[in-house]
């Protein structure tokens, strides 16, 4: 295999001097977000790769600064039935104090939807009102269609759209 001692041991590429441009400016990247569902195998994966001395911890500021990419699954078909709906948000998700929020709106759990129309609907002020409150506060997958199904069969809210 030619160039053989370029591919021997883990991430060797021989005896090379890199030589860097001192007058290229340092660029600092923002971090990129770790969606909750990859959290878990993100922390995994770079435990192991600090283990193998492949990256290190820096707890000082430093002039360079990469984000990571983190590859997901690209077909929805691959991701766990748990959390398909949320697979086209995945980047829009994060995690605050235990509370999962899409940007700015509450993600609001299955196990405690049941009663959210309802509340939402509660004022009787008609479809565009219910998706405004939906869309300002809260995140559910399929909501918009519940509140909307809700808002069609209101007596009430028949009551003022037929003045």
């Amino acid at each position: 295999m030619p160039y053989k001692d370029v591919f021997e041991g883990l991430g060797h590429i021989g005896d090379t001097t890199i030589i860097t441009d001192s007058n290229i400016k340092p660029v600092q990247h923002s971090p990129r977000r770790v969606t909750v569902a990859l959290r878990d195998k993100v922390k995994a994966k770079l435990d192991d790769l600090e283990r193998k001395e492949i990256v290190e911890k820096v707890f000082t500021p430093t002039e360079w600064i990469s984000s990571m990419v983190i590859v997901t699954p690209e077909r929805r078909e691959q991701t766990p039935i748990q959390v398909r709906d949320y697979c086209n948000y995945r980047d829009e998700i994060s995690l605050h104090n235990g509370i999962l929020f899409k940007n700015q709106r509450v993600i609001v759990p299955i196990s405690l939807r049941s009663g959210l129309p309802l509340k939402i609907h509660s004022s009787h002020q008609g479809i565009a009102s219910c998706l405004r409150k939906d869309k300002d506060f809260v995140f559910c997958p399929g909501m918009n269609a519940e509140n909307k199904a809700l808002v069609e069969r209101c007596l009430v809210c028949a009551g003022f759209q037929a003045r």
